[in-house]
């Protein structure tokens, strides 16, 4: 499907929808967010760590599509990076 030399097998092309799929839905979200005001530090934060996880999604899309080398250890980071954004939001949302 990309033509890469990549050490994974290519998607398949439901699993390429999938992708997508979800990075548009992510960035239309994203797009519909209103931007914080300067008062709101909590919606700043929130709102910097919503565009921190769409980020770190289009990053897995890239790696998985273009990287020619064994990106595995990269993506992990980047999922532990996600998890750890995720929790942050809970964290904020539930002491506010």
């Amino acid at each position: 499907m990309n033509g890469n030399t990549s050490p994974h097998p290519p998607l398949s092309d439901q699993d390429h929808l999938f992708w997508q799929e979800s990075m548009r839905i992510a960035h239309q979200v994203m797009s519909k967010v209103p931007a914080p005001t300067q008062k709101d530090a909590v919606g700043r934060a929130i709102y910097q760590l919503q565009k921190r996880i769409v980020s770190a999604t289009d990053s897995l899309y890239i790696l998985r599509h273009h990287s020619k080398h064994f990106f595995d250890f990269d993506a992990a980071s980047i999922l532990r990076s996600l998890y750890d954004a995720m929790l942050q939001c809970m964290y904020i949302l539930h002491d506010q």
